[in-house]
């Protein structure tokens, strides 16, 4: 809020200012008057000058108040410097976080593995991950076909003509397999994933400091609503009722391909080890029922982003 303060303090200083230019004019007139020592016709002049700064500073008054901004405005549209701030100090203070959104290419580039570090100075944290079924070949050709159709306008650093609908599911199966791993290798954090069967433009990251909402479109403000606004509990709402919705995949009850005593960290998983056959193996623990039909690109798209995720946003 320092821009606030900012304001605040110049209108601070302009109306102290022009109050003490009042009260010299008002001594001035009635000294002045007092000694005799004035005309008549300056002691209408400074009546007037002192009647005319007084309605100029009641108007300047008035309509400051009514163009101030609301410190306490429930929804603010925030730049991607403050959106870059609000998301770290939320990640810092937050027990919990619950994205909702399409392929989690930022919450495994950044949410999880900032969660994981603090997790171990601070204690225990709870991630949910709503992202689409990756199974769903509706949601995600839709998905694939409104990241294309953004073009220049995408916030992402990427090539919005890459997303097609295998790279959404290969993005999706890499968000699942990074959250198994850090699951296996951070005992302080629980992740649980859901998959929608709906495709939404908007993404929301909800913590316990606020509720931040991003598109992809980079013609699109980012939303931040405070925890303890009205709209802070709507969105709650929102996010929690799509959940409820999702198909849950609890990573607590997936047995391990990997010791966890081995690895302290996902970091300390090589290229060697989480290798093509054991990406398919972690994924076919997850949907056994379904077919997990990749080829090797595929899989070597999905290592790569594991291992080695890209923060396409940068904020």
């Amino acid at each position: 809020m320092q821009p606030m303060q900012t304001a605040l303090n110049r209108h601070r200083t302009f109306y102290v200012l022009w109050s003490a230019i009042i009260i010299v004019l008002i001594l001035i007139r009635y000294i002045s008057d007092s000694t005799l020592t004035i005309t008549l016709m300056a002691a209408k002049l400074l009546d007037g000058l002192i009647v005319s700064v007084l309605i100029g500073l009641f108007v300047t008054g008035f309509s400051g108040w009514l163009a101030k901004p609301d410190e306490d405005q429930d929804v603010l549209a925030v730049d991607d410097g403050k959106l870059r701030h609000e998301l770290e100090l939320a990640r810092e203070k937050s027990h919990m976080w619950h994205f909702k959104g399409g392929t989690g290419t930022y919450t495994r580039a950044r949410t999880i593995p900032d969660m994981a570090k603090i997790a171990r100075r601070t204690g225990p944290r709870e991630i949910r991950i709503e992202i689409l079924d990756p199974f769903d070949d509706r949601v995600c050709e839709a998905y694939s076909s409104y990241r294309r159709g953004l073009g220049a306008d995408s916030k992402a650093s990427d090539v919005p003509s890459a997303w097609t609908k295998t790279r959404v599911k290969r993005e999706l199966f890499a968000t699942i397999i990074a959250a198994y791993l850090y699951q296996l290798t951070e005992p302080q954090i629980s992740i649980f994933i859901g998959l929608s069967g709906s495709v939404s433009a908007f993404r929301y990251d909800c913590s316990s400091e606020s509720v931040v909402i991003t598109t992809a479109d980079s013609n699109s403000k980012s939303l931040l609503a405070k925890s303890g606004t009205p709209h802070y509990h709507a969105f709650l709402s929102e996010v929690e009722l799509s959940w409820k919705q999702c198909q849950i995949l609890n990573l607590n009850k997936i047995e391990h391909v990997f010791d966890p005593n081995n690895y302290t960290s996902i970091t300390s998983i090589k290229d060697d080890i989480l290798d093509n056959k054991k990406c398919e193996e972690i994924l076919c623990l997850f949907f056994p029922n379904n077919q997990v039909n990749l080829d090797e690109e595929d899989l070597k798209f999905i290592q790569r982003s594991v291992l080695h995720p890209k923060d396409y946003y940068s904020v």
